[in-house]
Protein backbone atom coordinates (compact mmCIF):
# COMPACT_ATOMS: atom_id res chain seq x y z
CA UNK A 1 0.00 0.00 0.00
CA UNK A 2 1.07 3.62 -0.73
CA UNK A 3 0.06 6.98 0.88
CA UNK A 4 -1.03 9.31 -1.48
CA UNK A 5 -2.73 12.88 -1.53
CA UNK A 6 -5.92 13.27 -3.09
CA UNK A 7 -5.78 16.13 -5.42
CA UNK A 8 -9.45 17.35 -4.37
CA UNK A 9 -9.89 17.38 -0.51
CA UNK A 10 -5.67 17.37 0.19
CA UNK A 11 -6.29 14.70 2.72
CA UNK A 12 -4.03 11.24 2.58
CA UNK A 13 -5.29 8.11 1.77
CA UNK A 14 -4.07 3.95 1.22
CA UNK A 15 -4.71 3.28 -2.41
CA UNK A 16 -2.77 0.24 -4.06
CA UNK A 17 -3.21 2.02 -6.98
CA UNK A 18 -1.78 4.92 -8.69
CA UNK A 19 -4.56 7.56 -8.09
CA UNK A 20 -4.73 11.37 -7.33
CA UNK A 21 -8.04 11.05 -5.27
CA UNK A 22 -9.14 9.27 -2.66
CA UNK A 23 -12.50 7.01 -2.56
CA UNK A 24 -14.84 9.82 -1.21
CA UNK A 25 -13.50 12.64 -4.07
CA UNK A 26 -12.74 9.95 -6.55
CA UNK A 27 -13.90 10.86 -10.40
CA UNK A 28 -11.83 8.87 -12.74
CA UNK A 29 -9.65 11.61 -13.98
CA UNK A 30 -9.66 11.66 -18.03
CA UNK A 31 -6.82 10.21 -19.93
CA UNK A 32 -4.69 12.82 -21.74
CA UNK A 33 -3.22 13.12 -25.05
CA UNK A 34 0.31 12.85 -25.99
CA UNK A 35 0.36 16.46 -26.99
CA UNK A 36 -0.88 17.54 -23.25
CA UNK A 37 1.79 15.19 -22.08
CA UNK A 38 4.39 17.30 -24.07
CA UNK A 39 2.84 20.51 -22.65
CA UNK A 40 3.35 19.35 -19.18
CA UNK A 41 6.78 18.37 -19.56
CA UNK A 42 8.02 21.81 -21.47
CA UNK A 43 6.13 23.66 -18.78
CA UNK A 44 8.96 22.81 -16.51
CA UNK A 45 11.88 21.75 -18.71
CA UNK A 46 13.78 23.45 -21.39
CA UNK A 47 13.03 20.89 -24.31
CA UNK A 48 13.91 21.46 -28.08
CA UNK A 49 13.45 18.14 -29.13
CA UNK A 50 10.45 15.36 -27.89
CA UNK A 51 12.54 12.80 -29.22
CA UNK A 52 13.73 11.66 -26.07
CA UNK A 53 10.52 11.78 -24.26
CA UNK A 54 8.71 9.89 -26.91
CA UNK A 55 11.53 7.32 -27.06
CA UNK A 56 10.91 6.80 -23.19
CA UNK A 57 7.07 6.67 -23.23
CA UNK A 58 7.34 4.07 -26.24
CA UNK A 59 9.48 2.42 -24.55
CA UNK A 60 7.89 2.30 -21.22
CA UNK A 61 4.08 1.45 -23.66
CA UNK A 62 5.93 -2.11 -24.70
CA UNK A 63 5.45 -3.37 -21.24
CA UNK A 64 1.78 -4.40 -22.01
CA UNK A 65 2.75 -6.63 -24.86
CA UNK A 66 2.44 -10.12 -24.42
CA UNK A 67 5.48 -13.20 -23.07
CA UNK A 68 7.15 -13.89 -26.46
CA UNK A 69 7.52 -10.24 -28.01
CA UNK A 70 10.98 -9.18 -27.91
CA UNK A 71 11.52 -6.97 -24.68
CA UNK A 72 12.73 -3.76 -24.98
CA UNK A 73 15.52 -2.07 -22.85
CA UNK A 74 16.66 1.59 -23.35
CA UNK A 75 19.62 3.32 -22.12
CA UNK A 76 19.11 6.94 -22.43
CA UNK A 77 22.45 8.62 -22.84
CA UNK A 78 23.74 12.40 -22.41
CA UNK A 79 25.43 15.32 -20.39
CA UNK A 80 24.66 15.56 -16.83
CA UNK A 81 21.52 17.93 -16.35
CA UNK A 82 20.40 17.32 -19.57
CA UNK A 83 17.14 16.34 -17.79
CA UNK A 84 16.93 12.64 -18.68
CA UNK A 85 16.95 11.95 -15.27
CA UNK A 86 13.40 13.88 -14.28
CA UNK A 87 11.85 12.16 -17.16
CA UNK A 88 12.58 8.60 -16.05
CA UNK A 89 11.38 9.64 -12.52
CA UNK A 90 8.72 10.71 -13.78
CA UNK A 91 7.06 6.99 -14.60
CA UNK A 92 8.40 5.66 -11.17
CA UNK A 93 5.34 5.37 -8.80
CA UNK A 94 3.28 3.23 -11.00
CA UNK A 95 1.93 -0.37 -10.47
CA UNK A 96 3.45 -1.63 -13.84
CA UNK A 97 6.66 0.19 -12.76
CA UNK A 98 9.71 -0.14 -10.23
CA UNK A 99 12.75 1.09 -10.04
CA UNK A 100 16.51 0.22 -8.78
CA UNK A 101 19.44 2.06 -8.62
CA UNK A 102 21.57 -0.35 -6.99
CA UNK A 103 22.37 -3.63 -8.62
CA UNK A 104 24.85 -6.18 -7.55
CA UNK A 105 25.56 -10.05 -8.69
CA UNK A 106 23.11 -11.03 -5.92
CA UNK A 107 20.36 -8.53 -6.44
CA UNK A 108 18.40 -10.53 -9.45
CA UNK A 109 18.65 -13.64 -8.34
CA UNK A 110 20.90 -14.75 -4.88
CA UNK A 111 20.12 -18.52 -4.49
CA UNK A 112 19.35 -18.07 -1.06
CA UNK A 113 15.74 -19.21 0.26
CA UNK A 114 15.10 -18.74 3.89
CA UNK A 115 13.52 -21.86 5.56
CA UNK A 116 10.10 -21.00 5.30
CA UNK A 117 10.69 -20.65 1.15
CA UNK A 118 10.73 -17.16 0.93
CA UNK A 119 12.79 -15.62 -1.53
CA UNK A 120 14.50 -12.16 -1.64
CA UNK A 121 15.12 -12.10 -5.49
CA UNK A 122 14.30 -8.86 -7.81
CA UNK A 123 14.11 -10.81 -10.72
CA UNK A 124 10.27 -12.34 -10.42
CA UNK A 125 9.47 -8.82 -9.16
CA UNK A 126 10.43 -6.84 -12.58
CA UNK A 127 8.30 -9.84 -14.38
CA UNK A 128 5.81 -7.53 -16.61
CA UNK A 129 6.95 -4.39 -15.07
CA UNK A 130 9.21 -1.49 -16.26
CA UNK A 131 12.35 -1.97 -14.57
CA UNK A 132 13.77 2.20 -14.25
CA UNK A 133 17.48 2.69 -13.27
CA UNK A 134 17.72 6.42 -13.43
CA UNK A 135 21.29 6.37 -13.23
CA UNK A 136 23.95 3.55 -14.27
CA UNK A 137 26.77 5.15 -12.36
CA UNK A 138 26.67 2.95 -9.50
CA UNK A 139 26.81 -0.50 -12.22
CA UNK A 140 29.58 1.28 -13.42
CA UNK A 141 31.92 1.77 -10.64
CA UNK A 142 31.71 -2.31 -9.80
CA UNK A 143 34.56 -4.50 -9.51
CA UNK A 144 35.33 -5.88 -13.14
CA UNK A 145 34.40 -8.82 -12.18
CA UNK A 146 30.88 -8.10 -10.33
CA UNK A 147 30.28 -6.04 -13.04
CA UNK A 148 30.63 -8.91 -15.76
CA UNK A 149 28.68 -11.10 -14.25
CA UNK A 150 25.76 -8.03 -13.39
CA UNK A 151 26.11 -7.75 -17.19
CA UNK A 152 25.68 -11.42 -18.38
CA UNK A 153 22.51 -11.70 -15.89
CA UNK A 154 21.08 -8.45 -17.06
CA UNK A 155 21.34 -10.60 -20.77
CA UNK A 156 19.94 -13.95 -19.36
CA UNK A 157 16.97 -11.39 -17.92
CA UNK A 158 16.75 -9.89 -21.03
CA UNK A 159 16.11 -13.59 -22.70
CA UNK A 160 13.25 -14.48 -19.85
CA UNK A 161 15.49 -16.88 -18.18
CA UNK A 162 17.65 -16.65 -14.77
CA UNK A 163 18.57 -18.85 -12.61
CA UNK A 164 21.17 -19.60 -9.92
CA UNK A 165 22.47 -22.61 -7.44
CA UNK A 166 23.92 -21.91 -4.21
CA UNK A 167 26.73 -23.47 -2.74
CA UNK A 168 24.21 -25.29 -0.07
CA UNK A 169 22.65 -26.81 -3.47
CA UNK A 170 19.57 -24.59 -3.89
CA UNK A 171 18.73 -24.44 -7.38
CA UNK A 172 16.07 -21.26 -8.29
CA UNK A 173 15.49 -20.71 -11.45
CA UNK A 174 12.94 -17.91 -12.95
CA UNK A 175 11.03 -18.50 -16.58
CA UNK A 176 9.13 -16.86 -18.77
CA UNK A 177 9.92 -13.75 -17.72
CA UNK A 178 9.68 -10.09 -19.83
CA UNK A 179 11.06 -6.82 -18.35
CA UNK A 180 11.11 -3.69 -19.98
CA UNK A 181 14.38 -1.83 -19.24
CA UNK A 182 14.72 2.29 -19.00
CA UNK A 183 17.84 3.34 -17.80
CA UNK A 184 20.17 7.12 -17.84
CA UNK A 185 23.89 7.29 -17.98
CA UNK A 186 26.13 9.82 -18.51
CA UNK A 187 28.79 9.33 -22.13
CA UNK A 188 30.64 7.01 -19.44
CA UNK A 189 29.15 4.10 -20.23
CA UNK A 190 30.01 3.92 -23.81
CA UNK A 191 33.23 2.10 -23.17
CA UNK A 192 31.60 -0.27 -20.94
CA UNK A 193 28.83 -1.17 -23.38
CA UNK A 194 32.03 -1.52 -26.12
CA UNK A 195 33.86 -4.06 -23.52
CA UNK A 196 30.94 -6.25 -22.77
CA UNK A 197 28.94 -6.00 -26.49
CA UNK A 198 31.06 -9.75 -27.02
CA UNK A 199 28.19 -11.15 -24.84
CA UNK A 200 25.36 -10.72 -27.00
CA UNK A 201 24.29 -7.26 -27.59
CA UNK A 202 20.46 -6.71 -26.25
CA UNK A 203 20.38 -2.90 -25.00
CA UNK A 204 19.67 -0.29 -27.44
CA UNK A 205 21.27 3.36 -26.73
CA UNK A 206 19.65 6.44 -27.62
CA UNK A 207 21.51 9.77 -27.05
CA UNK A 208 20.22 13.11 -26.19
CA UNK A 209 20.88 16.32 -28.72
CA UNK A 210 22.70 18.76 -27.21
CA UNK A 211 20.81 21.65 -26.21
CA UNK A 212 21.15 24.97 -28.88
CA UNK A 213 19.93 27.48 -26.24
CA UNK A 214 21.33 26.90 -23.34
CA UNK A 215 20.20 30.69 -22.23
CA UNK A 216 16.48 29.69 -22.29
CA UNK A 217 17.42 26.63 -20.05
CA UNK A 218 19.00 28.73 -17.71
CA UNK A 219 15.10 30.91 -17.45
CA UNK A 220 13.67 28.12 -17.17
CA UNK A 221 15.32 26.89 -13.87
CA UNK A 222 15.30 30.43 -12.76
CA UNK A 223 11.40 31.04 -13.24
CA UNK A 224 10.81 27.62 -11.33
CA UNK A 225 13.17 27.61 -8.71
CA UNK A 226 12.43 26.33 -5.51
CA UNK A 227 9.24 24.32 -7.04
CA UNK A 228 10.87 21.18 -7.41
CA UNK A 229 8.52 19.64 -5.24
CA UNK A 230 5.63 20.65 -7.59
CA UNK A 231 7.28 20.32 -10.75
CA UNK A 232 7.83 16.59 -9.64
CA UNK A 233 4.06 15.47 -9.06
CA UNK A 234 2.97 17.21 -11.91
CA UNK A 235 5.22 15.39 -14.18
CA UNK A 236 4.23 12.34 -12.30
CA UNK A 237 1.00 12.66 -12.39
CA UNK A 238 0.71 13.58 -16.09
CA UNK A 239 2.40 10.38 -17.26
CA UNK A 240 -0.09 8.40 -14.76
CA UNK A 241 -3.19 10.16 -17.03
CA UNK A 242 -1.82 9.72 -20.50
CA UNK A 243 -0.44 5.50 -19.76
CA UNK A 244 -4.43 5.51 -18.13
CA UNK A 245 -5.78 2.04 -20.36
CA UNK A 246 -3.43 2.58 -22.87
CA UNK A 247 -1.55 0.04 -25.02
CA UNK A 248 0.31 -0.37 -27.86
CA UNK A 249 -2.09 -0.81 -30.84
CA UNK A 250 -2.71 -4.05 -32.97
CA UNK A 251 -1.42 -3.01 -36.37
CA UNK A 252 -0.28 -4.32 -39.47
CA UNK A 253 3.06 -2.64 -40.61
CA UNK A 254 3.18 -1.68 -44.21
CA UNK A 255 5.39 -3.43 -46.19
CA UNK A 256 7.19 -0.84 -47.09
CA UNK A 257 8.12 -0.01 -43.50
CA UNK A 258 8.77 -3.31 -42.62
CA UNK A 259 11.60 -3.44 -46.17
CA UNK A 260 12.98 0.33 -44.26
CA UNK A 261 13.21 -1.81 -40.46
CA UNK A 262 15.18 -4.36 -42.57
CA UNK A 263 17.18 -2.26 -44.04
CA UNK A 264 17.34 -0.22 -40.78
CA UNK A 265 18.60 -3.59 -38.99
CA UNK A 266 21.18 -4.42 -41.40
CA UNK A 267 22.55 -1.07 -41.40
CA UNK A 268 22.84 -0.88 -37.41
CA UNK A 269 24.56 -4.55 -37.71
CA UNK A 270 27.65 -3.39 -39.86
CA UNK A 271 27.83 -0.49 -37.89
CA UNK A 272 28.34 -2.24 -34.45
CA UNK A 273 30.29 -5.19 -35.57
CA UNK A 274 33.66 -6.37 -33.11
CA UNK A 275 36.60 -7.55 -34.19
CA UNK A 276 40.05 -8.54 -32.63
CA UNK A 277 42.74 -6.59 -33.23
CA UNK A 278 46.45 -6.59 -32.51
CA UNK A 279 47.19 -4.24 -29.55
CA UNK A 280 50.45 -2.72 -31.45
CA UNK A 281 49.52 -2.59 -34.98
CA UNK A 282 45.71 -2.14 -34.96
CA UNK A 283 45.88 -4.59 -37.24
CA UNK A 284 43.00 -7.39 -37.52
CA UNK A 285 43.96 -11.03 -36.07
CA UNK A 286 40.12 -12.73 -37.02
CA UNK A 287 37.77 -12.10 -39.04
CA UNK A 288 35.12 -9.44 -38.35
CA UNK A 289 32.59 -10.66 -36.12
CA UNK A 290 29.21 -9.20 -37.77
CA UNK A 291 25.46 -10.18 -35.66
CA UNK A 292 22.58 -11.47 -37.06
CA UNK A 293 19.85 -8.13 -37.54
CA UNK A 294 16.67 -10.39 -37.11
CA UNK A 295 16.56 -9.11 -33.23
CA UNK A 296 17.39 -5.64 -34.11
CA UNK A 297 14.56 -5.98 -36.91
CA UNK A 298 12.13 -7.59 -34.03
CA UNK A 299 12.49 -4.85 -31.75
CA UNK A 300 12.35 -2.53 -34.31
CA UNK A 301 8.92 -3.63 -35.18
CA UNK A 302 8.09 -3.13 -31.16
CA UNK A 303 9.13 -0.24 -31.28
CA UNK A 304 7.59 1.16 -34.29
CA UNK A 305 4.15 -0.27 -33.03
CA UNK A 306 4.60 1.93 -29.75
CA UNK A 307 5.68 5.07 -31.28
CA UNK A 308 2.31 4.64 -33.81
CA UNK A 309 -0.03 3.64 -30.55
CA UNK A 310 1.34 7.02 -28.80
CA UNK A 311 -0.81 9.11 -30.19
CA UNK A 312 -3.78 8.45 -33.01
CA UNK A 313 -2.03 11.32 -35.59
CA UNK A 314 1.84 9.74 -34.53
CA UNK A 315 2.77 9.38 -38.34
CA UNK A 316 4.60 6.95 -39.98
CA UNK A 317 7.31 9.20 -40.81
CA UNK A 318 7.55 10.75 -37.27
CA UNK A 319 8.42 6.95 -36.17
CA UNK A 320 10.79 6.46 -38.84
CA UNK A 321 12.59 9.72 -37.49
CA UNK A 322 12.90 8.26 -34.23
CA UNK A 323 14.57 4.58 -35.10
CA UNK A 324 17.07 6.63 -37.75
CA UNK A 325 18.04 8.35 -34.44
CA UNK A 326 17.97 5.12 -32.46
CA UNK A 327 20.13 3.66 -35.41
CA UNK A 328 23.00 6.66 -35.17
CA UNK A 329 22.88 6.42 -31.65
CA UNK A 330 24.01 2.47 -31.70
CA UNK A 331 26.05 2.73 -34.28
CA UNK A 332 30.40 3.41 -34.10
CA UNK A 333 30.35 7.46 -34.78
CA UNK A 334 34.28 6.61 -36.03
CA UNK A 335 32.98 4.28 -38.45
CA UNK A 336 29.92 6.21 -39.91
CA UNK A 337 32.50 8.95 -40.57
CA UNK A 338 34.99 6.96 -42.09
CA UNK A 339 32.11 5.41 -44.55
CA UNK A 340 30.97 9.14 -45.31
CA UNK A 341 34.67 10.67 -46.22
CA UNK A 342 35.40 7.67 -47.38
CA UNK A 343 32.55 7.29 -50.29
CA UNK A 344 32.79 11.28 -50.90
CA UNK A 345 36.30 10.75 -52.14
CA UNK A 346 37.05 9.88 -56.06
CA UNK A 347 40.00 8.77 -55.40
CA UNK A 348 42.00 6.36 -52.66
CA UNK A 349 42.74 8.18 -49.48
CA UNK A 350 45.43 6.96 -47.52
CA UNK A 351 45.30 6.91 -43.84
CA UNK A 352 47.35 9.61 -42.92
CA UNK A 353 45.06 11.92 -44.60
CA UNK A 354 42.43 10.35 -42.51
CA UNK A 355 43.99 11.12 -39.23
CA UNK A 356 44.47 15.00 -40.45
CA UNK A 357 40.17 14.85 -41.22
CA UNK A 358 39.20 13.06 -38.38
CA UNK A 359 41.95 13.69 -35.25
CA UNK A 360 42.13 10.05 -33.82
CA UNK A 361 45.10 7.84 -33.46
CA UNK A 362 46.33 6.33 -36.22
CA UNK A 363 45.71 2.85 -34.70
CA UNK A 364 42.59 3.97 -34.12
CA UNK A 365 41.95 4.79 -37.94
CA UNK A 366 43.12 1.86 -38.97
CA UNK A 367 41.07 -0.60 -37.37
CA UNK A 368 37.75 0.52 -38.36
CA UNK A 369 38.92 0.85 -42.31
CA UNK A 370 40.86 -2.89 -41.93
CA UNK A 371 37.14 -3.44 -40.74
CA UNK A 372 35.44 -2.40 -43.22
CA UNK A 373 37.25 -3.58 -45.53
CA UNK A 374 37.03 -6.94 -43.99
CA UNK A 375 33.34 -6.72 -44.25
CA UNK A 376 33.77 -5.78 -48.06
CA UNK A 377 32.78 -1.92 -47.97
CA UNK A 378 36.45 -0.73 -48.86
CA UNK A 379 38.92 -1.83 -50.71
CA UNK A 380 42.42 -1.61 -49.10
CA UNK A 381 46.12 -1.31 -50.69
CA UNK A 382 49.58 -1.58 -48.74
CA UNK A 383 52.19 0.52 -49.97
CA UNK A 384 55.65 -0.63 -49.03
CA UNK A 385 57.99 2.42 -48.68
CA UNK A 386 61.41 2.49 -47.80
CA UNK A 387 62.66 1.92 -44.46
CA UNK A 388 60.63 -1.45 -44.47
CA UNK A 389 57.89 1.12 -43.49
CA UNK A 390 54.14 0.56 -45.41
CA UNK A 391 50.92 3.07 -45.95
CA UNK A 392 47.64 2.09 -46.12
CA UNK A 393 45.50 3.31 -48.78
CA UNK A 394 41.47 2.93 -48.89
CA UNK A 395 38.97 3.65 -51.52
CA UNK A 396 34.97 3.10 -51.99
CA UNK A 397 33.81 0.36 -53.77
CA UNK A 398 30.26 -0.28 -55.01
CA UNK A 399 28.91 -1.64 -52.42
CA UNK A 400 29.80 1.41 -49.50
CA UNK A 401 28.31 3.79 -52.25
CA UNK A 402 25.20 1.45 -52.73
CA UNK A 403 24.95 1.19 -48.30
CA UNK A 404 25.54 5.01 -48.19
CA UNK A 405 22.48 5.77 -50.80
CA UNK A 406 20.25 3.55 -49.05
CA UNK A 407 20.75 5.31 -46.16
CA UNK A 408 20.47 8.53 -46.89
CA UNK A 409 17.41 9.32 -45.27
CA UNK A 410 18.58 8.14 -42.01
CA UNK A 411 21.41 10.15 -42.13
CA UNK A 412 19.40 13.43 -43.49
CA UNK A 413 17.06 12.13 -40.20
CA UNK A 414 19.87 12.48 -37.55
CA UNK A 415 20.56 16.10 -38.99
CA UNK A 416 16.48 17.21 -39.06
CA UNK A 417 16.90 17.00 -34.79
CA UNK A 418 13.61 17.47 -33.60
CA UNK A 419 11.33 14.65 -33.75
CA UNK A 420 7.91 16.39 -33.86
CA UNK A 421 7.27 17.03 -37.70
Amino acid sequence: MTQRKCLKCAGYFDDDYPADFCARCRVRPKQISLAKLHAVFKKWLWIEDTGTLDIVLATALTHTLPYGEPPIWIIVVGPSGDGKSEILNSLAGNNWSMRCDRLTSKSLISGYKSDSGETFDLAPELNGKVWIISDFAQLLKLHPNEKGEVWAQLRNLYDGTISSKSGTRTLKEYDNLRVTLLGGSTPAINQQILIFQDLGTRELIWRTIKVKNSNKRFCKIDTHYGKGAKMKAEMATAVRRYFQGRTVRSMKIPKMTLQHLKKLAGFLAVLRSTADTDWYTGELVSPVSTEEPTRIYSQFRVIYKALRSLAPDYSDRQARIVLARLVLSNCNPLRLALMQIIGAEADEIGYVQLIGKLKKARKTILTECMVLADLGLLNARNEELPYGKSSWWFCKNQKLVEMLSEFAEVLKASKEGKTRV
